[in-house]
């Protein structure tokens, strides 16, 4: 349907886009399109002249359709199928995921909220989402070696992924394992980090050493952006007349904090035991990089949806059916108008607040299983304690 609507509908010289992107949006697969030039042009992927903000499996993802086409059109139809035969592995694997967590498959309904089809579409995110879902089944079912390689696979995929290996490390920490399995897990870690190693390796002896960590430094210093609860409060500050450098300074580094530091209590007092605490990890590390970001990417719905339905309530459901809905009115439709005006603002308020109130309700989730625990509250618990 995208392919065959106008790129731009209800058009409007006065709004940012001159129009609302509904159904398509050609000027993100643009960019997947010139990704993929390096092969065309026979140069080298993350060169100067070649920059890659993506990981290495992303890139060549990306590249992929330009080796049947040099036609950006014919590259959007390719890479639209893609993401649409992917859409429905993810759909097939969390159904066997939700059935063997004894959930209710309804809530594969979910997969059609508008934001989560119109980013599964028109982003490659997709693609780390069901290698994410991927090992999750291979975890459940006690395949350690995929688990852990699929994982690993994941994050050479899009750099969010590598939220998620801490949690499934503590998760294959925790269970206990047949001696058989041992040699299993054994085969699994040397995957994970021989395919990490290939990646960098290739990567630094084809760009250099300095292209390693280019992707990683491009996004970490990104400035505060229009649409995220930093640049909000970025923004409220200058207007207060505070100087921009050194708000910049101080900002920075304080949500960078609350981006990943908050982490450190799974760290210090979590368990993983299963895999429905499994997604309950994930999604407690997921959440505070969505909420504390400088910057935010729509399509995070579609990294945080499948893992979150795995282990949510009934306010669970209901919240992301509302952030389903509120994303996508922010982007295409609000941001298609006006990303400074009030309408965007409150939209960036109001889905700040829902994945807090999501974060808080993981948070209970998590302490009332006794899976997230302060060493000081184990020490009061403890049998014969005074």
């Amino acid at each position: 349907i995208g392919l065959l609507a106008p790129p731009k509908m209800f058009a409007h010289p006065g709004w940012h886009d001159s129009g609302l992107r509904l159904l398509s949006d050609e000027y993100e697969v643009g960019v997947f399109f010139d990704r993929g030039r390096w092969f065309a042009e026979g140069g080298v992927p993350y060169t100067d002249e070649y920059a890659q903000e993506y990981p290495p499996l992303g890139v060549l993802f990306l590249t992929a359709p330009r080796l049947l086409t040099a036609d950006p059109r014919v590259y959007e139809a390719i890479f639209a199928l893609l993401m649409a035969a992917l859409f429905g592995l993810l759909a097939g694997i969390s159904a066997a995921l939700l059935e063997r967590l004894g959930r209710p498959r309804a809530l594969l309904l979910l997969l059609l909220l508008p934001a989560f089809l119109y980013f599964s579409i028109w982003r490659y995110d997709l693609l780390p989402a069901v290698l994410v879902a991927g090992a999750f089944l291979a975890a459940d079912r006690g395949r350690l070696s995929w688990a852990l390689t699929l994982m690993m696979a994941a994050a050479l995929a899009k750099f969010y992924a590598a939220l998620f290996v801490l949690p499934l490390v503590m998760f294959v920490a925790d269970r206990r394992w047949q001696p058989g399995q041992y040699r299993d897990l054994r085969r699994g870690a040397l995957a994970a980090v021989a395919l990490a190693v290939v990646a960098v390796a290739v990567v630094a002896l084809t760009a250099g050493f300095d292209a390693v960590a280019a992707p990683v430094l491009f996004h970490l210093g990104r400035p505060f952006e229009v649409g995220s609860l930093g640049g909000l409060v970025f923004v409220g500050l200058m207007a207060a007349g505070l100087d921009g450098p050194a708000t910049w300074r101080v900002l920075a580094p304080v949500f960078s904090v609350l981006q990943f530091g908050l982490i450190l209590p799974l760290v210090i007092g979590g368990r993983v035991p299963d895999t429905r605490t499994l997604a309950r990890a994930c999604v407690f590390v997921l959440l505070p990089f969505m909420l504390f970001t400088r910057f935010f990417s729509p399509q995070w719905l579609v990294w945080l949806l499948p893992v979150q339905m795995l282990a949510g309530g009934r306010r669970e459901t209901a919240l992301l059916a509302a952030l389903g809905v509120i994303v996508y009115l922010q982007f295409p439709v609000a941001f298609g108008i006006d990303p400074f005006g009030w309408a965007y603002t409150i939209l960036t308020l109001v889905r700040s607040l829902i994945l807090g109130l999501l974060w808080y309700i993981d948070i209970m989730a998590l302490i009332r299983s006794g899976a997230l625990k302060w060493p000081s509250l184990r020490r009061r618990e403890a049998p014969g304690a005074a």
